[in-house]
């Protein structure tokens, strides 16, 4: 069995720190899990809204080009027909971005309370502190390896 912490994120991810490893290669750590008011860099709203423009940018182009040949060609349907196409790829990156941002509303920078760094904040209240995971406690329920002399 596998020993070692879990921190759960705002997202759904979890970070997870193995102290030993069995032969099984477990998928997740026995021990404390705790929570953290925060995402990892793929979910966090600037990140995922600054892939959202770059696929839009590079799909508006690829469309525009298309556009282009169809209006120098007199192909006037295939023009309107990539005209509602555009539209809709524009509809669809404003509500994907809007979904981004609205993820992210709660998230403020100077509110992330960090494990750890709990009793060195002043904002923090007793009952931030409970309900916060606290790295000190973890390290302190966490099994000590032995080092190579030890063994012996």
């Amino acid at each position: 069995m596998c020993t070692g912490y879990s921190i759960q994120m705002v997202c759904g991810h979890t970070l997870m720190h193995f102290a030993t490893r069995c032969l099984t290669k477990c998928a997740a750590p026995d021990g404390p899990v705790g929570f953290i008011h925060d995402t990892c860099a793929q979910c966090h709203p600037d990140f995922v809204i600054k892939n959202l423009r770059e696929r839009y940018y590079t799909e508006r182009e690829r469309i525009m080009a298309r556009y282009r040949h169809a209006v120098s060609y007199n192909l006037g349907d295939e023009a309107k027909r990539l005209t509602k196409v555009l539209g809709d790829l524009e509809d669809t990156c404003r509500k994907d971005i809007a979904a981004a941002k609205f993820f992210g509303e709660g998230l403020q920078p100077d509110e992330v309370i960090f494990p750890g760094k709990l009793e060195q904040d002043p904002r923090n209240t007793l009952n931030d502190v409970e309900r916060h995971f606290q790295i000190g406690e973890l390290q302190e329920s966490m099994p000590k390896l032995k080092t190579a002399s030890e063994e012996v």
